[in-house]
């Protein structure tokens, strides 16, 4: 379980890199598809925030293999996908 200032930063986190991408707010499709976008990453922060917990607390047990590739592998492609629409916002500001 997350503590109250947790979910209060990745809440932050979610509404500053929300912002920052897309100031257009004309655009329905980029609206869209930057909540997903964000909240795809705040929630793989959150998962690898919750499996370095469960291992701190030696919760996990069985299936700790699978649980580490899912939770690690959404971060990375969630990362990539962040970057990717940052560097699209960040060459559309400067045209």
């Amino acid at each position: 379980m997350l503590t109250f200032q947790e979910n209060f930063m990745l809440l932050l986190i979610y509404l500053l890199i929300f912002y920052l991408m897309w100031r257009d707010y004309k655009k329905r499709i980029y609206l869209f598809s930057s909540i997903l976008i964000t909240g795809n990453f705040v929630f793989a922060v959150w998962k690898a925030l919750d499996y370095g917990r469960l291992l701190d607390e030696k919760i996990l047990i069985k299936n700790q293999v699978a649980i580490s590739v899912i939770t690690w592998g959404n971060l990375i492609l969630a990362s990539l996908l962040l970057l990717y629409t940052v560097s699209i916002a960040i060459k559309k500001e400067f045209k």
